[in-house]
């Protein structure tokens, strides 16, 4: 089996030594490195050189949960975030709008949902009320499991666990029965913000992940308010503070291994970089474009076949109207596919930042052209007086330090437990986006705050 490159410590090379390697800048590490970072575990992120300076594109589009109790709040009281930091997280009303050529139905808290699918005709008042009360249960037994939820577990833990008398039953979990007998356009507009908030590609979310993606939103959406950039920026700020570093990579580099630790040598540089551990960030599949020796082979995955496509305009403020929300999802009754839309409202200018995607397979021009064409249309129906005043900008191209790149998962997902070891010597840990994809961004969140937990254990 194809390992990782032995290279003997010698006067060739200059190796600098690190608690743990990061590849990639993605959510869930950024989040891992901060709960490193606080066991005084020295850690380096090694990242795309075109991703530095991002300051939104690579946001996730919908936060959730930021009241006391949520995983979202939990997780920041946990890094540690100055309070005046997590008092930036606030709480809204509305998460996101399901528009059409018929609907424009807020999706947020509990009675204002109920009262928006009465109001549309999508359910009589009593019966939209019922559904929004058993979705929104769903979600909550799903809030408590991710909470519950014990650090990731080493294989022996795991073992003796199934081997223990089985656990009280609590709640019926997955996607509420009640739904079923919801009128089918109120099905088909809880089904319209999968695409854009899961990461899957082509899979499906699991019942219990689909009732917590879409059951989180009747806990409204999450704004950050003032204050400097926004979560990325704010976890890499704390990443600093606990003395965790980030380099650039502009060229290819390789995996190898110096006495039994993982390391990165870069191009031609006479300078190695190990640490006691590897903690890959980033898809294996796309990281496989950018090493020069092919991938050892307990990080081969397969082909990545979906991405987001997504295109960034800017404009004068006056051109959102009132009644739109910071996120939208568009669809229109010719196709299947949705255009997401996420507002970014100017800091300290007149403008707006807006952000559209539509989910496509990876290296096919017509769809790319479709989705194109389909993102105009949403504009052209949202923003019917946008057309020679929005400006579109160009976005960081990305080959594997990318969050685009929509991988099916190829074992258990939510509810099981993402695995996390990939390698034992040389210490190589995987954070699976894929695992957790049916979750969204929450569950990036609930995996990096578990993965930095379970890593931070077994190097103290």
């Amino acid at each position: 089996m194809r390992g990782f490159p032995s290279i003997a410590s010698s006067e060739t090379y200059r190796v600098r030594r690190w608690d743990v390697l990061m590849l990639g800048s993605a959510l869930p590490g950024l989040i891992a490195a901060v709960r490193l970072g606080q066991r005084g575990l020295r850690v380096l992120v090694l990242e795309e050189r075109a991703a530095e300076g991002d300051e939104f594109a690579r946001e996730p589009f919908l936060l959730v949960d930021a009241e006391t109790g949520g995983l979202l709040s939990g997780c920041l009281r946990a890094m540690g975030i100055a309070l005046i930091d997590q008092r930036r997280f606030v709480s809204e009303e509305v998460a996101l709008q399901v528009c059409d050529t018929e609907h424009r139905v807020d999706l947020g808290r509990t009675s204002h949902t109920a009262d928006e699918w009465a109001s549309w005709g999508l359910a009589s008042r009593d019966d939209a009320r019922r559904f929004a009360a058993a979705l929104d249960e769903a979600a909550e037994a799903e809030r408590a499991a991710l909470l519950e939820a014990p650090a990731l577990l080493s294989a022996t833990r795991r073992a003796r666990e199934a081997l223990a008398p089985a656990r009280k039953q609590g709640p019926e979990r997955g996607w509420p029965r009640a739904l079923a007998d919801a009128p089918r356009a109120l099905r088909s507009v809880l089904d319209a913000p999968l695409r854009a908030l899961s990461n899957l590609g082509a899979s499906a979310p699991s019942p219990e992940a689909r009732a917590r993606l879409i059951g989180g939103l009747l806990r409204g959406g999450v704004a950050m308010s003032g204050g400097d950039g926004y979560l990325r920026g704010l976890l890499r700020r704390r990443i600093a503070a606990l003395y965790g570093e980030f380099r650039a990579l502009d060229c290819a580099f390789r995996l190898v291994s110096v006495q039994n630790q993982p390391g990165i040598a870069v191009g031609g540089a006479k300078e190695i970089w190990t640490g006691r551990a590897l903690l890959v960030n980033a898809p294996a599949a796309a990281i496989a474009a950018a090493v020069d020796e092919p991938l050892p082979a307990a990080l081969e995955a397969p082909p990545i076949r979906w991405r987001r496509h997504t295109v960034h305009y800017r404009g004068p403020r006056e051109q959102i109207p009132p009644s739109m929300a910071d996120r939208v999802i568009w669809r229109d009754d010719s196709a299947d596919e949705t255009v997401a839309l996420r507002v970014f409202r100017g800091r300290g200018r007149a403008g707006f930042d807006l952000l559209a995607s539509v989910v496509v397979p990876i290296d096919d021009p017509p769809a790319e052209r479709r989705a194109e064409s389909r993102i105009e249309s949403a504009l052209r129906d949202l923003l019917p007086f946008s057309e020679g005043a929005l400006e579109r900008r160009p976005l960081p191209q990305l080959r594997w330090d990318t969050d685009a790149l929509l991988a099916d998962p190829a074992g258990p997902t939510w509810p099981a437990e993402p695995e996390l070891r990939v390698s034992a010597r040389p210490a190589v840990y995987g954070l699976d986006r894929a695992s957790v994809a049916g979750l969204g961004s929450e569950g990036e969140v609930w995996l990096g705050w578990r993965a930095g937990d379970s890593i931070a254990a077994e190097l103290s």
